[in-house]
């Protein structure tokens, strides 16, 4: 990808690094990695200067220096280190470790079950990436006008003193419970974070009793200062916001009707009563950009939330294209269909922002500042979402919802994508894209680059292509039966192109629906169930997870992983037919559980390495 053609001039002095984890080179004075396959789970560090690194797909461990970086770690599980500097750390998509350091840094979670840490300096918890068909618990039942429990236009819950951050019902799609400690109190809380910013939707956020700086992002939001006597200040943005805190605070409705109490400083706040929480027109698409200066960074982020009710019996849909239009200054369009029948931009003061000029077929955004994500939600029913010219410094996230939708990213970035329920059409283009496959016949194609679908479904019919490089299918999310971990569970085979479920020893969808289909897949990933994983003629990566699986290589150059703490059969012999002149090239590598760990059965591999277990699901 050429940096320098996408970057402002006034940033292309920084340092770039895209962290593939392999095949390190010095490029200007910094590393950048060329290969695609994190196998060696390499180490990549930042120089002195401001610098910017991209994961990229694999489990990243990646730290900065003294600069003020920009790190954002991709799809997979990641470890990020801010060292010294005011940094902006986002995990993406997975279960990331989050490491601020001295500084003022924000630190990015999305509800994916990451973990964050902050050091000195005064930080920031940043949720603007995070998904919606938000939390349960609490249910807000005090609040009339808050969305109902689950709904899709729920957010995220933060308690800073109880060390929370949960919109659950979405696990690894936008959902799951994110936990931030501090090194002095490692496991408890993060009353050390100062400072929160919301997602686009409506959230729950609660301060401590020392000093906050609580903003609520879109969305109707409450948000508490958490009690005590010091004084807060709290931002609720567009909304009809609750705001609550100490004496001498300083609360800022902002956009909307908003309910402000216990504070002697107001602003944009209207006679509302103490259970107040505004309802946005949820027949229209909402957009906004949310830049917080108060931080200590230079970021923004923009947003979409699409119609959720009828419009003319065809119940919230949205066509929408957002374009870049430049990137000095950055400045971003939103277009939809002007159509009766499509949804239409709410002009509303309550669900307008500043920096962005409203009509009902066309939002035109220019922030000040980087925009670091772009936050897309269908919500409603058949959604048509895609971007165009959108640099590789802005994240995108799409949540396509209910309905068959159709979401195209972009060429440039490393895309987020969430199908959602319903019949699905879900193309990645190019960049290291990360997709969620739930339920309905979902056709996902990664396009370019190093792509990780995971789904949670293997009877659904779903078409599901990896593209060009190196590519994964996943089933971490996939449960069946009782959710014990010795029930059956996945068979996929690259070899043949199949996945179902794994019965008795053999690939069925009886009872349920159609086998899935997978090609163009180097590497796969079992569930927490009993599988059987099959590669082919290429290289591949397989790895089983918990139970008793079957993996089996085809003789290639492969690794798999099967230290997992359980019984598990390796396979790496010759398949029945094997390729044009009788061999594979071998070189194979398994790694097993060390003994009193589990009892692997190995045959045909190279190199067997006994490891201790590394999955710990339940």
């Amino acid at each position: 990808m050429d940096f320098e053609r996408l970057r402002p001039e006034s940033e292309r002095s920084q340092a770039v690094i895209t962290a593939k984890l392999q095949e390190m080179e010095k490029i200007g004075g910094a590393q950048m990695a060329t290969a695609s396959r994190d196998w060696e789970h390499d180490p990549v560090y930042g120089d002195a200067g401001a610098n910017i690194i991209y994961g990229g797909r694999g489990t990243d461990e990646i730290y900065g220096a003294d600069g003020d970086d920009l790190i954002y770690g991709g799809i997979e599980d990641d470890q990020l280190h801010g060292n010294g500097g005011n940094d902006y750390l986002l995990g993406g998509f997975g279960s990331d470790y989050i490491f601020g350091g001295p500084g003022n840094d924000v630190v990015q979670g999305d509800a994916t079950g990451d973990k964050m840490e902050d050091g000195a300096g005064v930080d920031t918890l940043s949720f603007a990436s995070g998904g919606a068909d938000g939390f349960s618990d609490p249910s807000m039942s005090g609040f009339p006008n808050f969305p109902a429990t689950n709904s899709s236009e729920r957010g995220i819950y933060v308690n800073l003193a109880a060390g929370k951050a949960d919109n659950g019902s979405v696990k690894r799609g936008g959902g799951g419970t994110d936990k931030a400690d501090t090194p002095a109190n490692p496991g408890t809380v993060f009353s050390d974070f100062e400072h929160v910013i919301g997602t686009p939707f409506a959230d729950y956020i609660v301060g401590t009793t020392g000093m906050n700086v609580l903003e609520g992002g879109g969305g109707s939001d409450v948000i508490n200062g958490g009690g005590g006597s010091v004084a807060d200040i709290l931002i609720g943005d567009a909304g009809g916001d609750n705001l609550i805190a100490p004496a001498g605070s300083l609360l800022a409705g902002g956009a909307g009707e908003d309910y402000c109490g216990g504070s002697t400083t107001v602003a944009n706040c209207e006679s509302k009563p103490s259970n107040w929480v505004g309802s946005r027109d949820t027949t229209k698409i909402s957009v906004g950009m949310t830049s917080p200066t108060w931080s200590g960074q230079s970021r923004s982020q923009l947003y979409m939330a699409g119609s959720t009710t009828n419009w003319f019996n065809r119940n919230g849909e949205d066509d929408v294209v957002v374009t870049q239009l430049s990137t000095t200054p950055p400045s971003f369009r939103f277009t939809t269909t002007a159509s009766s029948l499509k949804g239409q931009f709410s002009t509303l003061p309550e669900d307008q922002t500043p920096g962005c000029s409203y009509t009902a077929t066309q939002v035109t955004c220019a922030p000040t500042t980087r925009v670091v994500t772009l936050d897309l939600s269908g919500f409603g029913s058949n959604d048509d979402l895609s971007i165009s010219n959108v640099s590789e410094i802005t994240n995108p996230i799409f949540l396509g919802g209910q309905g068959n939708d159709t979401l195209s990213g972009g060429n440039y970035t490393d895309d987020f994508m969430h199908d959602g329920i319903g019949n699905d059409i879900v193309d990645g283009l190019a960049g290291d894209d990360g997709f969620v496959n739930t339920s309905g016949a979902d056709t996902i194609d990664g396009g370019v680059g190093d792509d990780l679908v995971e789904s949670s479904s293997a009877c659904e019919a779903d078409i599901l292509i990896g593209g060009n490089n190196v590519d994964s299918a996943s089933w971490v999310q996939y449960r069946t039966g009782s959710d014990a971990g010795t029930e059956s569970g996945v068979l996929a085979s690259i070899y043949s192109g199949n996945v179902g479920r794994f019965e008795g020893g053999v690939l069925t969808c009886s009872g349920e629906g159609a086998m899935n289909s997978i090609d163009q897949f180097e590497d796969l990933e079992g569930s927490r169930h009993r599988d059987e994983l099959r590669g082919d003629s290429s290289s591949n990566q397989l790895i089983g997870r918990a139970s008793n699986d079957e993996l089996n290589s085809y003789a290639s150059q492969d690794r798999i992983i099967a230290n997992s703490g359980d019984n598990d059969t390796i396979d790496c012999s010759l398949p029945a037919n094997p390729a044009p002149g009788g061999v594979f090239p071998g070189g194979d590598i398994a790694f097993v559980d060390k003994p009193g760990y589990g009892a692997d059965s190995v045959s045909g591999c190279e190199n067997v390495t006994p490891a201790l277990p590394i999955f710990a699901d339940s």
